[in-house]
């Protein structure tokens, strides 16, 4: 079929692995064809899907330390705009890496502006701990200071999903 396997034996040095590789016994690893060249996903024999992150993932301050984000500009020669973009509840698996989140940052790219997308507090490589949406707002805020501190005069859209909205709301 054209997928591409590879195996991986346990390590007890998770440096060893790939990004995104879970320590275990033998795992099968399936790339699947449907993502964009930045974004792969991985599908193991235990059913456990693991997404890779792209080369180049952005942290940016905050508070609690750093979040994690992806930066991607649109392929127009000039971006119309910039645009924060945020994910479902953390405790549901919400991440950046949320495939309404992906789309929606997809769309807004193709539209001409220029994606954010950050992981909350707590998720992927973003420091700190889930906060019940209070300190959720901090992260938001970091993720639109960034945009208006690196990009001024452009104008800033928010765009979230389920959690990710209702907390881009408060802001």
């Amino acid at each position: 079929s054209g997928a591409r396997h590879t195996l991986y034996p346990r390590s007890a040095n998770l440096c060893d692995w790939p990004a995104g590789i879970i320590s275990g016994s033998l795992v099968k690893k399936k790339r699947i064809e449907n993502r964009s060249r930045s974004e792969r996903s991985y599908r193991f024999e235990s059913g456990l899907s693991i997404l890779m992150y792209p080369a180049g993932n952005l942290f940016i301050p905050a508070p609690h330390g750093q979040l994690e984000c992806i930066l991607k500009e649109p392929r127009s020669p000039k971006a119309r705009g910039v645009a924060l973009v945020l994910h479902p509840h953390p405790l549901g698996g919400g991440t950046m890496h949320n495939k309404v989140v992906f789309r929606a940052a997809s769309a807004l790219n193709d539209a001409g502006l220029l994606t954010l997308r950050i992981n909350f507090r707590g998720v992927g490589q973003s420091t700190g701990t889930h906060d019940e949406g209070r300190g959720e707002l901090e992260d938001v805020r970091a993720g639109l200071d960034y945009l208006t501190e690196h990009y001024m005069n452009e104008p800033v859209t928010l765009c979230g999903f389920s959690f990710g909205a209702r907390v881009g709301l408060e802001v």
